[in-house]
């Protein structure tokens, strides 16, 4: 039986943990996926957020704070960044450089919600197709989601959950656990300039809202 490692995510530069953020495909160079594919995503987040005029956000799979850092610059919001690894957590504050920003983990975003915390909004890009059980992380995620609050997720088709026999497919549909839990408002193609094929084969974007 396979066995989960989240450890890959464990990178101890900001050079390193970008190449697992967003890994060399196609030619494509992990700094020029960087700078052609997070302007595509900012644009389509600002987009949700500025309809519902959300104010404070929470990115879920947060890494070193690629799309936080953009959000916070532009989108006139502050981000509460969430990320299981701890090297990542580390290398956001100076990545992002807002105060407008804090990185914590799942217990320290679970103790803020027990104690009243509800963020406008919330995003999830390429995360939950690597969680051992998405299930638990969307019901995480939503329960510090205010009411009438917008959940955008960038996933793929098909699971990639790292284990020690490589990247597993286990079946799970991500897009079917958030139509259990929440309500769809729009879901389309992923269509980055210059994207890797696969993802734009097999990736989408979504926009949930909490009922």
């Amino acid at each position: 039986m396979a066995t989960y490692q989240p450890q890959v995510f464990e990178r101890p530069t900001l050079e390193e943990a970008q190449g697992i953020i967003l890994t060399p495909e196609n030619g494509r160079s992990t700094a020029e996926r960087w700078q052609s594919e997070t302007p595509y995503l900012v644009d389509k987040v600002l987009q949700g957020l500025r309809e519902s005029q959300a104010r404070l956000v929470m990115d879920f799979g947060c890494g070193v704070g690629r799309l936080s850092r953009e959000l916070v610059q532009r989108g006139d919001v502050a981000v509460i960044g969430v990320d299981a690894s701890e090297s990542m957590r580390r290398l956001a504050p100076d990545y992002v450089a807002s105060p407008n920003f804090i990185p914590t983990g799942a217990e320290g975003l679970a103790a803020m919600v027990a104690r009243g915390l509800r963020y406008d909004a919330a995003l999830s890009v390429w995360v939950l197709q690597h969680c051992l059980d998405p299930a638990q992380e969307i019901d995480r995620i939503t329960a510090g989601l205010a009411v009438n609050g917008l959940f955008f997720v960038v996933d793929m088709t098909h699971r990639a959950v790292p284990t020690d026999q490589g990247w597993v497919n286990d079946g799970q549909s991500i897009m079917s656990l958030l139509d259990e839990r929440l309500e769809r408002r729009a879901v389309e193609a992923y269509a980055a300039p210059d994207a890797p094929p696969d993802l734009l084969r097999s990736g989408w974007i979504g926009w949930w809202r909490k009922r």
